[in-house]
């Protein structure tokens, strides 16, 4: 099957979170890119190809949002001390 214009990597994970989990999946995106104009997907004979093209009219390429890094989880951690010390509770 080939899909185009999506996220190969999101549509991956949401094929699998509906389990469904493709033989391959190959792309031309490019480095840096998050977007592929093509992906091609093998699934395994009897998939349900109902709830895969669910999944796919469903998917948002938009990219996930990154990861905290350990420099941003300080950075929250010494603001949420701040906040503390002014006697700004509830956080």
């Amino acid at each position: 099957m080939i899909v185009r214009n999506v996220n190969p990597t999101k549509l991956h994970d949401e094929l699998i979170a509906h389990g469904i989990v493709p033989i391959s999946v190959k792309h031309d995106r490019r480095k840096g890119d998050f977007i592929a104009e093509n992906t091609w997907i093998t699934f395994a004979d009897g998939t349900d190809m109902t709830v895969v093209q669910q999944v796919i009219d469903a998917h948002n390429p938009t990219p996930y949002p990154p990861t905290p890094t350990e420099i941003d989880y300080l950075i929250d951690l010494d603001y949420r001390v701040s906040l503390l010390e002014l006697g700004i509770g509830g956080v």
